[in-house]
């Protein structure tokens, strides 16, 4: 876990206090240990996602929890069809099969799709 001086300095173009702003507004949200604030590795991630919105892509600052909220939606949606995907995948093959039959009819297409 880094501390708020490490942070800064390996996230470029975060200073301490965009870093608090983010943290306040609930965009990143660090571990508390001891009275001290720790940053993981997702926070670093998220933080450089954070400098990329609106440095390099210009989303209005307003904007950017909207932008941010809808990708944690997308990488939750994408975790749950994996776990779906491999439940799918450990049933025998004739109900593989009928969940594809049910999905192509579904789907309105005539050839399920694997």
């Amino acid at each position: 876990m880094l501390d708020v001086r490490s942070v800064t300095a390996l996230v470029q173009g975060l200073s301490e206090d965009r870093l608090y702003g983010w943290t306040t507004e609930g965009l990143v949200r660090p571990t508390l240990q001891a009275g001290e604030v720790f940053y993981r590795e997702v926070d670093v991630a998220r933080l450089r996602l954070l400098v990329t919105l609106e440095d390099d892509l210009a989303v209005e600052r307003e904007t950017v929890p909207v932008v941010v909220e809808l990708l944690d939606q997308i990488h939750g949606l994408r975790r749950a069809l994996r776990v779906l995907g491999e439940a799918v995948g450990q049933q025998p093959e004739p109900v593989r099969a009928d969940i594809r039959a049910t999905v192509a009819a579904l789907m309105g297409t005539s050839q399920p799709e694997d």
